[in-house]
């Protein structure tokens, strides 16, 4: 599964198996990219099910033009 947002990185999650605790796991982890206007995270905050899930973390290529 892949969380992704224009001009935030792109986190690409992999051999998560679908149960409850991975669910709760990815929202909890979607807020926390949501909320961050950078789409960054703590690591030592990352819900323990998704330590070893993020398998890429994909820069934004979208640049904010200036003014």
């Amino acid at each position: 599964m892949a969380v992704s947002s224009p001009e935030k990185p792109t986190y690409l999650l992999v051999d998560l198996p679908p149960d409850e605790e991975n669910a709760s796991a990815l929202l909890e982890f979607a807020q926390m990219y949501i909320s961050n206007r950078k789409g960054a995270f703590i690591w030592e905050k990352l819900p323990k099910e998704l330590e070893s899930a993020i398998f890429a973390s994909i820069p934004s290529v979208l640049v904010k033009p200036e003014n």
